[in-house]
């Protein structure tokens, strides 16, 4: 989680909620930020170690 937010802030992005359960040794982590990541930072999250996916949902606000 620590690398996460790490690459968020780097990236400007806010974390505004975030949920994190697990079970065993798997583990599985919701954010909702401020705005909508890049193809790139979707990329880095990736790319941490221990992170098997990674998905960027859209939603709205109304």
């Amino acid at each position: 989680v620590g690398q996460i937010s790490t690459d968020l802030a780097n990236e400007g992005l806010n974390i505004l909620d975030m949920l994190n359960k697990s079970r065993d040794d798997v583990a599985v982590t919701l954010l909702d930020v401020d705005q909508k990541p890049s193809e790139q930072l979707i990329e880095t999250l990736s790319t941490i170690e221990g992170v098997l996916s990674v998905r960027s949902l859209n939603g709205s606000t109304n």
